[in-house]
């Protein structure tokens, strides 16, 4: 050794790559391979860590950044934001530098991320587990600030729709309209859906706009939303800012019990048992609530 070693440092390394020690010395950190008498890593005074990302790969942290060592190339990296590993197949790092991701993949080429790739890896975030995830997270916080409105353009439906939601939860009404209505342009019928709800609540005045509720949740049925279907009902029964339509309510109540909706069924049955706006029927009443 041509380093003064101070202390043997417990590391899984040597479970990854036999023969090896992590070693403290007078120069710093760095790691050895006594079967062949070199540093993997040379002692360096701001080298804070050394860990086994994999059996091919080591993470290297430093005061200012990161590396990764390639155990298979005996290759120190240049340095990165921060390092980690991919969880797709085919690339085996990924590497994060200013507001880019860079995958390393299996032949060795380093290719950047678009973004695209980048809003999936949103979707997939809880595939990051500990510090993995909370850079993960600080880093996504500063790209789609730095993107501002179109970063959603960049994510898939089913994220949309979650964030959408849970802004309208924390009544974010005002955030959660910019990504409903890129779900609308999508064709999302439950984006729609909530679209919708948000026109149709006259406890929000400033966005109520029963017209257009009306034309979306009859959009979000046609694609598939049987609750669509339902609420349009209960709107047009109720005379909820519109004029009251009971033909078409009965209609579009068929049409969310059909679409696998009892509470469709329910409200069918429950105009004729109450004789509400039709004459009372408790045969066909039963006969609804049967369904």
């Amino acid at each position: 050794l041509d380093a003064e070693v101070i202390k043997i440092v417990d590391s899984k390394i040597r479970y990854f790559i036999k023969n090896t020690y992590l070693l403290q010395t007078a120069q710093g950190l760095g790691l050895f391979d006594a079967m062949r008498n070199i540093w993997l890593v040379a002692p360096h005074p701001q080298t804070q860590e050394i860990v086994a990302i994999d059996e091919n790969f080591l993470r290297v942290k430093t005061n200012e950044n990161y590396r990764y060592y390639d155990v298979r190339a005996h290759i120190l990296s240049e340095p990165y934001d921060y390092v980690t590993k991919s969880f797709n197949d085919s690339d085996s790092l990924l590497l994060f530098r200013d507001l880019s991701i860079y995958k390393l993949q299996r032949d060795g080429n380093i290719v950047p991320m678009n973004n695209h790739e980048i809003g999936n890896l949103y979707k997939n975030r809880y595939d990051f587990y500990g510090k993995d995830l909370q850079f993960f997270n600080v880093f996504y916080s500063k790209w789609k600030t730095a993107l501002g409105l179109e970063h959603f353009q960049y994510l898939d439906d089913e994220t949309l729709y979650e964030l959408a939601s849970d802004l309208c939860q924390t009544d974010k009404i005002d955030q959660a309209i910019p990504i409903l209505q890129l779900g609308k342009a999508h064709q999302h019928p439950y984006m729609i859906s909530k679209l919708a709800s948000i026109y149709a609540d006259k406890d929000l005045p400033q966005h109520y706009n029963i017209k257009e509720a009306l034309k979306l949740y009859e959009l979000a049925g046609e694609l598939g939303d049987a609750g669509a279907w339902n609420d349009l009902g209960c709107l047009l029964q109720n005379r909820e800012g519109c004029e009251r339509d009971i033909a078409k309510a009965m209609l579009v109540f068929q049409k969310a019990g059909e679409m696998g909706l009892w509470v469709g069924w329910a409200n069918l049955g429950d105009l004729y048992y109450y004789g509400i706006h039709v004459p009372k029927d408790y045969d066909k009443a039963l006969g609804y609530y049967l369904k």
